[in-house]
């Protein structure tokens, strides 16, 4: 029996023990919230400790991709030797991409799809020119064929070969994507939500799987199979041509979707798919570059147009015939930073008044008036990218200017249109003594960025 207190109540050591709770509050309920608390932690370090796990794991299997994936690229690089036109880094650039589609039982897959891509890393901006793939076009060495057979013929170089020759648009990067492994990227990302313009029933398309043949119209997720499906069907009235729109419309979605911070955890497949089953010249590090650039993208920053052309049967065979003044005016209005197709877009001149000034038809002298090396070379090669025919490139002869100069002679809009693509620099009509052939002259100073 315990002690008597002078209240008269018993006591224990047990009863000192449990200190007396503050009026209002429960004992018990406290007890359950700290128990709550601990169980939170402990869910908090197990996760904790599952994305460190995992992130190890992943780096180390990263590892053994990229080793792979170099291996391709050093394959790549040899096949497009000599073709590729280097870039500045942040620059745009122009990147064929080419859709290799090997059905089962095949051993050699055909370019179905062909692409050019003027992307511009500085306003999150990628600009989509689709070629028919039927379009009849002198191959280099090969005489006249459909476009797609340069592929067949030799390979990725010939193609880039035969696109430059084309479209007349310098090419800085290559990317050859199997068909197998878009529907493994479609599926990594958990699918792709797609607004399907009109009603899909293609078996051949599907390869005969059931759940991927019919395709509604509308608004829904695809899966792999049935991404392949849309992208590959040609049972349309006007066959290759709503394909076309088709793929640049899936292009538009997976781009936006792709790139979402919520595939971090579906990484090691996304990887797998492209390490299997892409071939490009581009690095690892150059394509973790451009995804970074490109990271918060939507659908609204991509633009796709079509290079028109009329069907016609020679000699048996069906080709597409290139519209090729159409052409000659949509690679002027990429070279300008313009949309492919639409209304020419006036830009003023000195006057005021409209005209339009293309990069093609502006020649240019770069100097170097700055006591830093190699920035002649950086500014052609933007302004040479953006489509302006670069005269010669060299040094002032004085060597410090504290400002950059755009110069000119009779165009003031000329001057306007290379001070816009460099995005520093001052315009001014060329006082006595400054000679040059070209139609504008920039002299790089000291405040050019770093």
């Amino acid at each position: 029996m315990g002690k008597q207190s002078t209240s008269g109540q018993d006591t224990s050591p047990a009863d000192r023990a449990v200190p007396e709770a503050p009026y209002g509050v429960d004992p018990a309920q406290t007890a359950r919230r700290r128990r709550v608390k601990l169980a939170i932690r402990l869910v908090l370090l197990a996760v904790a400790a599952a994305l460190l796990l995992w992130a190890v794991s992943a780096s180390a299997w990263m590892v053994a991709k990229i080793r792979q994936w170099d291996v391709n690229r050093g394959t790549a690089i040899k096949q497009a030797a000599g073709q590729l036109t280097p870039r500045q880094p942040g620059a745009p650039f122009y990147m064929v991409i080419m859709g290799e589609d090997k059905r089962p039982g095949e051993k050699v897959g055909n370019s179905d799809t062909l692409m050019v891509a003027y992307v511009d890393p500085s306003r999150k901006h990628i600009t989509i020119l689709s070629i028919p793939r039927d379009s009849r076009v002198p191959i280099p060495g090969h005489g006249t064929n459909k476009i797609n057979a340069a592929a067949l013929i030799g390979g990725p170089a010939l193609t880039i070969q035969t696109v430059r020759q084309f479209t007349g648009l310098p090419i800085s990067h290559y990317v050859v994507v199997d068909f197998n492994g878009f529907r493994a990227l479609v599926n990594a990302i958990g699918g792709v939500v797609v607004n399907v313009p009109q009603r899909i029933d293609d078996p051949k398309a599907s390869n005969h799987v059931p759940a991927a043949t019919v395709i509604e119209r509308g608004t829904q997720r695809l899966n792999g199979d049935q991404a392949l499906t849309f992208v590959r069907s040609r049972a349309f009235p006007n066959g290759d041509f709503t394909r076309i729109k088709d793929q640049q419309i899936f292009l538009k979605a997976l781009a936006a979707q792709t790139l979402r911070p919520g595939n971090i955890f579906n990484l090691p497949k996304v990887v797998d798919a492209v390490e299997t089953n892409v071939v490009s010249d581009l690095s690892i590090s150059q394509m973790v570059g451009l995804a970074g650039d490109f990271r918060g993208m939507g659908s609204g920053a991509v633009t796709a147009a079509t290079i028109p052309g009329e069907p016609k049967t020679i000699g048996g065979v069906a080709y597409v015939i290139p519209d090729t003044t159409a052409l000659t005016l949509m690679v002027q209005r990429l070279e300008a930073g313009l949309p492919p197709t639409g209304r020419p877009t006036a830009r003023p001149n000195a006057s005021g008044a409209g005209g339009a000034v293309l990069p093609s038809s502006i020649t240019v002298t770069v100097s170097n008036g700055a006591r830093r090396t190699g920035l002649a070379k950086q500014a052609a090669a933007q302004l040479r990218a953006a489509g302006f025919r670069i005269l010669s490139v060299g040094n002032t002869s004085r060597s410090h200017y504290a400002h950059t100069l755009v110069v000119y002679k009779t165009s003031a809009g000329k001057a306007s249109a290379g001070r816009d693509r460099l995005q520093v620099g001052t315009i001014r009509a060329a006082p006595p003594g400054y000679r040059f052939s070209s139609d504008v002259l920039v002299i790089i100073g000291t405040d050019w960025p770093k």
